[in-house]
């Protein structure tokens, strides 16, 4: 895991964590990033709590998908966390053509004093 100190360093760890288990075979790995404050919002439907984001990201209409990461921007967010803007292409169900996308996570220290 990155150093607790270096933002990029963070935000790029943890990106490369999301994408890997997003990205793989089973998406109910990503459960333990997020808790019952967590929040959502996928193409304008909010999910709040770990079991509504679960679900939609479980239930989500593509079999497969690969995400490529073009740009990634960390700022400390003044609560105590970090905000990571990504954005890049999507590749689903061996689409040869990537779909744009954005992303925006914001991190906050768990009990365990770590971002995830």
């Amino acid at each position: 895991m990155a150093t607790q100190s270096d933002p990029n360093q963070i935000g790029k760890a943890f990106l490369q964590h999301y994408y890997a288990t997003f990205d793989g075979i089973n998406r109910n790995n990503l459960a333990s990033l997020f808790n019952d404050k967590s929040m959502m919002t996928y193409e304008g439907s909010q999910h709040m709590g770990q079991k509504s984001i679960m679900e939609k990201l479980t239930t989500l209409q593509f079999k497969k998908c690969r995400h490529d990461s073009k740009t990634m921007d960390v700022q400390p967010s003044g609560a105590g966390g970090l905000m990571i803007v990504v954005t890049g292409d999507i590749f689903v169900d061996d689409g040869k053509n990537g779909i744009k996308y954005s992303e925006v996570f914001h991190l906050m220290k768990g009990q365990n004093n770590s971002f995830w």
